[in-house]
């Protein structure tokens, strides 16, 4: 068995993340998600209610990936209460098209001010 067969979705995934990256998203270092062969990524954003949300992608190679959206903000009284928005498994290539929708706007389509990390994008 060929890297290609037991990875299928490696090159997909190293392409979307390359172009994520690139667009401002941020890779999260998690060593638990290195042994199971996933990467995570975040990225804030603004969407057009002008609410701020963060949003926080895990790609898995052999397992559905995870998208969640949740409103942008810290209560220190309460840090690990998150009020998620929006939470969805789905197949790497769904799960990198939804986080590039987050990413483009009609006027950076062409990525002219993607590297700015929370210029605003629709939700």
């Amino acid at each position: 068995m060929n890297a290609e067969t037991k990875m299928p979705a490696s090159a997909t995934v190293r392409d979307g993340v390359a172009r994520l990256i690139h667009a401002g998203w941020q890779v999260r270092l998690n060593p638990i998600l290195q042994g199971l062969r996933a990467v995570q990524l975040s990225t804030v954003y603004r969407a057009a209610d002008t609410q701020w949300y963060a949003a926080v992608l895990t790609l898995r190679f052999n397992a559905p990936s995870n998208l969640v959206i949740a409103p942008a903000r810290y209560d220190p009284k309460h840090p690990f209460d998150h009020a998620i928005s929006w939470e969805d498994s789905m197949p790497v290539e769904e799960a990198l098209d939804k986080a590039w929708a987050l990413t483009m706007t009609p006027d950076t389509a062409d990525l002219a001010d993607a590297t700015h990390p929370a210029h605003e994008r629709p939700l």
